[in-house]
C-alpha cells in the first residue's frame, strides 16, 4: 500500500509540474483599441468629422516563454477599409473611401536583462529602437477581476503625463506582457492608457511549446533612439500641409 501512495503522489508531482512549465510558454491574443486625434481642413470639415470613427483596433499577439517575449501584429488583413456618405453644405451627396494600414511594428523583451529592441514601421520605412525598459514603480492596489479566465490584480503607474492601469495574472507566472510593459509578477493582461486612450486587453490564452526561432529579435530598419524618431514623426505630420480638403489622423504615444 506505501508503494501504490507513492507513486500515486509521484505522479500527482509530475503533473502539477507539466502543468506549471506549460503556463509559462505560450500565445495571447490581445485586442488593442487606440483612440484617434484627426483633423480636416476643407469646405466638408464639420461633417465629414461627424461621420468618423474616433478608435481604432487592431488584434496582436504576444508569444512568450521565461526568458523572452515577442509582440506583433496578429492579423494577416493588414488594411481597414472604411466608407461614409454625407451630403454636402449644397446638397450634394458625398463618398469617402478611407483606408488604414496597420503597421507592422514588432517588439522584442528580453526579460532577463528586461530590455527591449522595438521595430517601427512609418511612412513605408523601418526603424529599430533599441533601450532598457524603464524600472516603473508600481502601486498595487488590491482591486482583482477576470480577464480572459484568469484571476488579476491591479498595479498603477504615474507620472505627470501618462496614467497606467495594469491588470497582471500571478497565475501566469511570466513577467511579461503587451507592448512594452513588462516586470509584474505575472502576465500582463490588460493595460490603460491615461483613462482609455489606448487600452489593450487579453482575449485569448494558448499555453504550448513556442518555437525559440520564433522569438527573434526584429533586425531590418534604422537604428533611431525614441526621441530621434518621435521628431521625426512630428516634422512629417507639419509636412503634410496644402491647401483644398485635407486630412489629419495621429495616435498620441508616450
Amino acid at each position: 500500500m506505501k508503494r501504490i501512495l507513492f507513486t500515486f503522489a509521484s505522479l500527482l508531482f509530475l503533473i502539477q509540474t507539466l502543468s506549471f512549465a506549460q503556463e509559462t510558454e505560450g500565445t495571447i491574443v490581445y485586442k488593442e483599441t487606440v483612440k484617434m486625434e484627426m483633423k480636416f481642413e476643407g469646405p466638408e470639415a464639420e461633417r465629414m468629422m461627424a461621420r468618423m470613427p474616433r478608435e481604432r483596433s487592431m488584434d496582436m499577439q504576444l508569444q512568450f516563454n521565461t526568458k523572452n517575449s515577442f509582440y506583433s501584429l496578429y492579423e494577416t488583413d493588414v488594411e481597414d477599409t472604411q466608407e461614409m456618405s454625407f451630403t454636402s453644405a449644397e446638397g450634394q451627396a458625398r463618398q469617402v473611401r478611407m483606408v488604414m494600414r496597420k503597421p507592422d511594428n514588432q517588439i522584442f523583451v528580453n526579460l532577463d536583462n528586461l530590455s527591449l529592441t522595438e521595430k517601427r514601421e512609418f511612412m513605408g520605412k523601418n526603424f529599430l529602437i533599441e533601450e532598457n525598459l524603464k524600472d516603473l514603480k508600481w502601486k498595487l492596489t488590491g482591486e482583482q477581476k477576470e480577464i480572459a479566465g484568469y484571476a488579476c490584480q491591479k498595479a498603477i503607474y504615474s507620472t505627470e503625463k501618462l496614467t497606467v492601469e495594469a491588470w497582471f495574472a500571478p497565475q501566469i507566472p511570466v513577467k511579461a506582457g503587451p507592448s512594452s510593459y513588462a516586470g509584474l509578477p505575472g502576465m500582463i493582461m490588460e493595460i490603460n492608457e491615461n483613462e482609455g486612450k489606448k487600452v489593450i486587453t487579453a482575449t485569448a490564452v494558448t499555453f504550448g511549446e513556442i518555437d525559440s526561432s520564433t522569438l527573434k529579435t526584429p533586425k531590418s530598419g534604422k537604428k533611431v533612439t525614441r526621441e530621434e524618431f518621435r521628431q521625426l514623426v512630428e516634422e512629417k505630420m507639419k509636412e503634410n500641409g496644402g491647401g483644398g480638403q485635407r486630412m489629419m489622423i495621429r495616435t498620441v504615444e508616450h
